[in-house]
């Protein structure tokens, strides 16, 4: 069996992310950086009508003006063999009020790997709080080992 080779922009994409995890978790700056986990296992509820807060992961700083928020965000998705699937959105009552889709998946068992998405933005001033929250296709679906990093610079 030969071996299978990424494309470049694949593999350039994925040293972004691996680049920007270790900025995150070596960042410091005016709002600092926070670290949330949630490792216990929770069920997303069979298409609920917005993403729902299941406890987390969430991460509060307060954000000076004229800062670069970083945020990513870690779960582990499973969901039936009925081939439904799974988002995990983050959440920010003034900026990201409907949620932004960071992770969509889910498997019959547990994948091995943790599925894993990156968010950055320039937020509005103030004490924000940004929040994992889910939402799952035809039938309940269920996330573990769920983490959150927030940097303000």
């Amino acid at each position: 069996m030969s071996g299978y080779q990424l494309p470049p922009d694949v593999v350039d994409v994925f040293r972004e992310m691996q680049a920007r995890v270790a900025a995150l978790e070596n960042a410091s700056g005016p709002g600092g950086r926070q670290l949330a986990t949630t490792a216990a296992e929770v069920t997303i509820p069979a298409e609920p009508d917005a993403p729902v807060s299941l406890g987390g992961p969430a991460v509060t700083l307060d954000v000076p003006a004229g800062s670069f928020v970083t945020v990513f965000a870690e779960a582990r998705l499973y969901h039936a063999a009925d081939g439904g699937k799974d988002t995990v959105y983050l959440y920010e009552a003034t900026d990201i009020p409907a949620g932004e889709a960071l992770l969509v998946g889910g498997t019959p068992e547990y994948p091995r790997e943790t599925m894993t998405s990156l968010y950055a933005g320039h937020p509005t001033p103030g004490r924000r709080t940004y929040e994992l929250r889910y939402r799952s296709g035809i039938s309940p679906g269920k996330a573990r080992d769920r983490k959150l990093w927030v940097t303000v610079q």
